[in-house]
């Protein structure tokens, strides 16, 4: 299972109401979700929480003690978003400044080969 959480609309200029939760209600659902999943499931599930597309040190740093503390493998794909060539308004014109911030193929694909890396770190897979 991988978890990902959008990343706020704010970036984009729209009211900061439709962002993320108040941070503790947040991690208090996040650990209760990633408790359950762990204890309700056999055999038990793989579970991996990435960081943010766009990075926000505060959020992506409570997500990572949420899943250090639960015991699930958290993958940082903060430096995704620093290379332009990654967004999909590198590859072609996109009006929608919301769409063409999105990860684009080569975005997904660097996505892709850090959420392996990480199951082949954890023992999940093999080559």
């Amino acid at each position: 299972m991988v978890f990902c959480f959008r990343d706020g609309w704010p970036h984009y200029g729209w009211p900061a109401h439709y962002g993320w939760p108040h941070y503790a209600q947040f991690t208090t659902a996040l650990a209760s979700l990633l408790a359950e999943l762990k204890q309700s499931r056999q055999p038990q599930p793989t579970i991996i929480v990435r960081s943010l597309f766009l990075p926000d040190a505060e959020k992506d740093k409570l997500m990572k003690q949420v899943s250090t503390d639960a015991g699930v493998i958290f993958v940082d794909i903060s430096k995704l978003s620093v290379e332009e060539a990654n967004y999909a308004r590198s590859a072609r014109q996109i009006e929608h400044v919301g769409v063409a911030g999105h990860p684009g193929d080569k975005g997904m694909q660097v996505l892709a080969d850090e959420l392996w890396n990480a199951l082949k770190q954890a023992g999940e897979v093999k080559d």
